[in-house]
């Protein structure tokens, strides 16, 4: 390479590193990055840290079953997905109420009393499609 070729090279590169330095203290001091968020669990309150996890509605949700349902209680859960998260979430948060096969409290959370076969009778609403029904002719 001669000399101009050379200086060609290394201010590609120099420009290259600057604008790809730029970016990367753009993104850690950007209010959106995630690492922020994350640290800033540390100085949350309780309730507020689920809601970050969790996300708002269901943190808001579990508030209400552990308000209404005693803490001898116990519940079926059934969301939109068997096998979603918000099932052992659930489980956890509503500690020390225990799931059952024969539950005192069925909790429907965003679905359809139409979609399972014995809905129970109504107990306490959240909203249209997450609520809490008492099952009376449970078997135990």
């Amino acid at each position: 390479m001669n000399f101009g070729q050379k200086q060609i090279v290394s201010t590609c590169l120099a420009l290259w590193i600057g604008i790809w330095l730029l970016f990367q203290v753009r993104s850690v001091i950007s209010p959106e990055n995630p690492f922020r968020k994350i640290r800033t669990l540390g100085w949350m309150e309780l309730e507020e840290r689920r809601s970050f996890v969790y996300g708002k509605e269901f943190s808001e949700f579990m508030a209400f079953c552990r308000e209404k349902i005693p803490a001898n209680g116990t519940f079926l859960f059934l969301g939109p997905d068997d096998q979603a998260v918000s099932r052992p979430r659930a489980y956890f948060e509503l500690l020390p109420r225990l799931p059952n096969d024969h539950p005192e409290f069925l909790i429907v959370y965003k679905s359809q009393a139409s979609t399972h076969s014995s809905p129970g009778e109504p107990f306490a609403a959240f909203s249209p499609d997450s609520y809490i029904l008492r099952q009376e002719d449970r078997q135990p």
